[in-house]
């Protein structure tokens, strides 16, 4: 105790060498003991990379573990969710992070999505409980308020068989708290748009300059938009709150951006003109590292990974935290 907590939404990209080489400097620069790492990979990703860099991470002392999302209904894109544990931290060691599904489980199919989410015990709750911690590592559906309180509520249900124990919950809960000018923005913005596109559009076309292409680039920025407005409007944080956990980062401050490289996501990338920046438009606090009752700690947001003089542009930034006991409140005299 303490322990350093990193979150970073990786979009896809651990198994490329760039971000492999990222997350190994960050893990050492930070002094990391854990880091969840949302949206990992795409698919399976690459299989012989990945295994190439769980080598090269217990090589220096860490574990990784990587489960697909298993999401329960039949969306095109699939992904999977990391979570890198120092060696001698995890109790049980390789065998230390576990996995669970929240809300629907993969066998059932449900109104509400299940996915997965990740278990690890830091610190011997046996020999040492007065510093050991339980961390979650999650990330909550974008698509559908109904999919999140789900996923929420088996997370929750985990918890209380825990007793609320010592608990740190990291990642990206795609839900803003709801105070706040951005928050009223963003909610009204959904609610303007919510009668054009009531469907997620499916995998983009092949001629994105077609009346095809641009009935889909529209569907997605009115999804987009309609997304955000119920992540502001979202039920999840006030629910964090009423359990007794805490964000970290009480100033709220962004970690989702808007520049070149969601325009590229969107297939709008010729819309930028030059570089404005690497994602340089705030958006909104999506990732969010949560401490239960008896822990306190502090929040970084940081800036994109960098490999070599390369930086790894993307739309959210990574948050570090340091979390340790809560300081007794001093008797009154």
């Amino acid at each position: 105790m303490p322990y350093n907590i990193g979150d970073w939404n990786a979009q896809d990209r651990l198994d490329t060498d760039e971000a492999s080489d990222a997350l190994v400097a960050w893990l050492q620069t930070d002094n990391l003991d854990a880091a969840v790492i949302t949206q990992a990979v795409k698919d399976n990703g690459n299989t012989q990379k990945l295994d190439a860099l769980k080598d090269r991470l217990r090589g220096i002392g860490y574990h990784m573990h990587i489960a697909a999302y298993q999401d329960t209904d039949d969306r095109p894109d699939k992904h999977g969710l990391a979570m890198v544990v120092r060696l001698d931290k995890l109790v049980d060691g390789i065998d230390g992070i576990q996995e669970l599904h929240l809300g629907a489980h993969p066998d059932q199919r449900k109104k509400n999505l299940g996915r997965v989410a990740l278990h690890a015990v830091l610190g011997d709750p046996v020999t040492d409980p007065a510093t050991h911690i339980n961390l979650f590592g999650i990330h909550l559906d974008d698509r559908l308020e109904a999919n999140r309180l789900s996923q929420q509520a088996s997370l929750l249900q985990v918890i209380h068989g825990l007793n609320h124990e010592r608990v740190v919950i990291a990642g990206d809960m795609n839900a803003m708290h709801p105070q706040g000018l951005k928050a009223a923005a963003f909610r009204a913005s959904g609610f303007a748009v919510s009668r054009f596109a009531p469907a997620e559009p499916g995998r983009e076309p092949q001629k994105i300059m077609s009346r095809q292409g641009i009935e889909w680039v529209g569907r997605r920025i009115v999804s987009l938009l309609q997304r955000l407005g119920q992540m502001a409007s979202s039920a999840v944080m006030p629910q964090f709150e009423h359990e007794h956990f805490r964000d970290l980062d009480e100033q709220h401050r962004n970690t989702m951006y808007f520049g070149p490289f969601m325009l590229r996501r969107l297939h709008l990338g010729f819309l930028s003109l030059g570089q404005i920046g690497i994602d340089a438009i705030p958006v909104a606090q999506l990732e969010h590292i949560l401490v239960g009752e008896g822990l306190e700690g502090t929040v970084q947001v940081q800036e994109p990974l960098v490999s070599g003089s390369k930086r790894l542009n993307g739309s959210h930034r990574r948050l570090v935290a340091t979390v340790g006991d809560k300081t007794p409140a001093p008797a009154k005299s």
